[in-house]
């Protein structure tokens, strides 16, 4: 069975994120995937995604994320979009939705705010797989 997945290849604070940083995006995800799964459960059936059903490559999506030391998302932006609306805004409402999330690591803190590279993932043919889902497996 294929799947709708969050890439743990996350990337904040930098190129070598401390391990307090990993565990607090490790801790996030979660949430994360929960908001996500229910977000492309919700245009499961649209055409746009039936049409993905037989695609055998990988979907990525690439956000950069702003969480404020307070953990309010701030800012959401497309590094790589997959170019399928539905995955991409979904992408985007999996932090504005999740959110508010703990106090990040004082050590990922630039200027007050954390920076969380992050990627989503649906492998090729994972979409069929979802649709025949009478509800979604948010984890």
């Amino acid at each position: 069975m294929k799947y709708l997945w969050l890439s743990l290849l996350v990337f904040g604070c930098g190129t070598s994120p401390k391990s307090e940083e990993i565990s607090y995006m490790q801790g996030i995800m979660p949430q994360i995937r929960i908001v996500w799964r229910k977000k492309l459960f919700e245009h499961v059936h649209d055409k746009e995604m039936k049409d993905l059903s037989t695609r055998s490559t990988n979907l990525t999506v690439k956000v950069l994320v702003d969480i404020s030391k307070d953990g309010e998302v701030k800012k959401v932006v497309y590094l790589k979009a997959s170019n399928i609306s539905v995955i991409d805004q979904a992408a985007k409402e999996a932090f504005t939705g999740a959110g508010p999330f703990p106090r990040p690591p004082v050590s990922c803190l630039k200027e007050d705010v954390c920076q969380v590279r992050w990627d989503f993932i649906v492998e090729g043919g994972g979409i069929k797989d979802f649709q025949k889902s009478p509800s979604p497996n948010l984890m």
